[in-house]
């Protein structure tokens, strides 16, 4: 298997605690910015507001580990900076390939901007995680908040207007490994090779480094 470059011998060893790819440090350093997708957060919130202006659900779209999630931390902070109530449902898989059916409460105020979370998970194709009995009980909870504005996360298009469309670069993934731990030595052409391991999964290629620098592991080629 191959491996990432080991830490320098003069750094201190990495424990879980330190670990500069830990997922608190992960989600307190790395922020969504507009510029990788050729944007702004002005562009973005003024296309929002005309789907908000009519009411229209809209999606953000992306492969697995793309930075939806990442893009909804973002927004759901401009929004609340312009008064909005927002109101953040996630539907993820568990460990086990189950879905876990969140609770949506029964007196959502019809102003509330949604940020449903993997939306896709609910579908009604045969590979989705819910069972028979969990779709029915979601699409009765989605009533409380059919008098919303949605925005919803998927990883392929379908009916629903696109508000952002996410994609990951390698240019992406080396700045984010970068500033998450600036004094690991990890060339280029390594960067490039994890990300194409991991098909541009930034999230999995994040794990990746997690999982080396705490093993501390041998200097090895991709």
């Amino acid at each position: 298997m191959s491996r990432l470059p080991k830490t320098p011998d003069r750094m201190p060893r990495i424990t879980a605690r330190n670990n500069p790819f830990r997922t608190t440090r992960v989600e307190s350093t790395i922020l969504f910015q507009p510029e990788w997708l050729a944007t702004s957060w002005k562009e973005i919130l003024e296309r929002f507001k005309s789907f908000r202006a009519t009411r229209t659900q809209c999606s953000v779209v992306g492969p697995h580990g793309t930075g939806k999630t990442t893009f909804f931390d973002g927004l759901k902070q401009h929004l609340e900076q312009q008064d909005s109530e927002v109101l953040r449902i996630s539907l993820h898989r568990t460990v086990d390939g189950r879905c876990e059916l969140p609770t949506i409460p029964s007196d959502v105020h019809p102003d509330t901007v949604i940020l449903l979370d993997s939306a896709g998970v609910a579908g009604w194709r045969f590979s989705s995680p819910m069972s028979f009995q969990q779709r029915k009980q979601w699409r009765t909870q989605l009533k409380r908040i059919a008098h919303c504005q949605i925005v919803e996360s998927r990883h392929r298009r379908n009916s629903v207007p696109v508000l952002l469309q996410t994609r990951s670069t390698v240019t992406m993934l080396e700045t984010i490994i970068r500033r998450l731990d600036p004094d690991w030595q990890i060339p280029t052409s390594a960067i490039e090779a994890l990300y194409r391991r991991h098909k541009g999964n930034i999230r999995e290629a994040l794990r990746e480094c997690y999982d080396n620098r705490a093993a501390d592991l041998q200097e090895g080629v991709f």
